[in-house]
């Protein structure tokens, strides 16, 4: 279905610690607001899910399989309604059926790639190792 009024970023980066602050500090004035912003949010982010996390950045270790606890996916989707206030409010949460709200419908399925990633890859139930819920 084609949305004339939605413009879509069709690509998505993750920039490297290294080259924002390359940015930061060597970029035009528009860059370095922008770049400045980015670390802003990312840190904010950072805080909230190792706030939500059972562990704090000392404990973050891999268990040994033979200590892996069973898998459960538990996901819950926020939507901050065009603000910066954490955590907005829920729109969907883990089971529930598809919204008609694309973006929502790809965040859900992307944490649970993410999840499949964290489960299959290294044998872990969240980013953190110990049943993290994603958000």
């Amino acid at each position: 279905m084609f949305h004339p009024t939605r413009h879509r970023h069709s690509i998505h980066c993750i920039l490297p610690p290294y080259l924002a602050r390359s940015i930061a500090e060597n970029g035009t004035s528009e860059q370095r607001e922008r770049v400045l912003r980015t670390l802003s949010t990312d840190s904010t982010f950072r805080a909230l899910r190792l706030a939500g996390s059972r562990t704090t950045p000392s404990t973050l270790v891999t268990r040994p399989r033979a200590m892996m606890v069973e898998s459960a996916l538990h996901r819950t989707i926020y939507d901050l309604r065009n603000s910066e206030a954490f955590p907005g409010t829920p729109v969907r949460f883990e089971g529930q059926e598809a919204t008609d709200d694309i973006a929502v419908t790809e965040a859900y399925d992307g944490l649970g790639d993410t999840y499949n990633f964290f489960w299959e890859i290294f044998g872990r139930s969240s980013i953190d190792g110990d049943g993290m819920p994603l958000q």
